[in-house]
């Protein structure tokens, strides 16, 4: 079954891959980077949930952000360092 992608769904798709090659560029560099990031992430939610304010939608956005976060850090050993310019 294959899945039909609107346009805004195919700029969301390509806007995520750019997103996640930066990131997983920026963590090679910078090692760590990713990881505090998503540990700032899940200290940000818990804040807010903490406040009573995290409905389900900020829900969704906080289980996208950390997968997004996840599956850029999960390159860990798979590029090489880049060299500063």
């Amino acid at each position: 079954m294959s899945v039909e992608f609107t346009e805004n769904n195919v700029k969301v798709a390509a806007c995520r891959y750019v997103l996640l090659m930066l990131l997983q560029r920026l963590d090679s560099k910078h090692p760590g980077l990713v990881d505090e990031m998503l540990t700032g992430a899940i200290a940000d939610f818990a804040a807010i949930e903490a406040n009573g304010k995290l409905d389900g939608s900020l829900r969704l956005v906080l289980d996208e952000t950390k997968a997004l976060l996840q599956q850029a850090g999960s390159h860990k050993g798979k590029l090489p360092l880049q060299r500063d310019a």
